[in-house]
């Protein structure tokens, strides 16, 4: 058996494969059972920048790790895109790009999908401008790469994020803009 020279893909070819192998990924996590955790009593904690920082209470407690992607949903709303800032097991900080509604400061129900972090891989792969040669040179890491557009420094008026909180708040939402 003869080695050959390794294929040549093109950027539009490795990007549907991606897109690709996602979406097949996506599918099989779907059908694992998402967690829905009942969230109460919540405060509006810091606005800037069309970025809402919110405080709720935890009817069972729960620790996700900052950063976890989650969709948040008020009874008789589509779901809101958001991310928890931190956790101490029964009192939850999470952020959204979206005001909640009354009802929603009363109650929600924050989903930890499996599949969101892929669906957001996914359409940043979508929606990527960059040349054939700057894609390679960063999958080599023989360049640095971005995290998304960065957004403007974070400050919430009152609430003052850890340099670990900023980093989730800018990810979880920066990106997805």
């Amino acid at each position: 058996m003869s080695i050959g020279a390794p294929q040549q893909y093109t950027l539009a070819q490795m990007l549907s494969e991606m897109d690709s192998t996602l979406a097949d990924e996506i599918k099989k996590q779907s059908t694992k059972r998402t967690a829905d955790h009942v969230a109460v009593d919540g405060k509006l904690i810091a606005e800037e920048n069309g970025r809402y920082v919110y405080a709720f209470s935890l009817q069972d407690p729960w620790e996700p790790e900052d950063d976890t992607p989650v969709r948040v949903k008020i009874s008789g709303s589509p779901a809101i895109r958001g991310a928890i800032v931190t956790s101490t097991g029964t009192m939850i900080t999470i952020a959204t790009e979206s005001k909640l509604t009354a009802e929603g400061l009363r109650r929600v129900e924050l989903v930890d999908d499996a599949t969101e972090l892929l669906e957001r891989l996914r359409e940043a792969l979508k929606n990527n401008d960059e040349g054939p040669a700057q894609l390679g040179s960063k999958v080599s890491g023989l360049t640095g790469f971005s995290e998304g557009k960065r957004s403007p420094s974070v400050s919430f008026g009152k609430f003052r994020p850890d340099e670990a909180q900023k980093r989730a708040i800018e990810m979880a939402l920066g990106t997805s803009r």
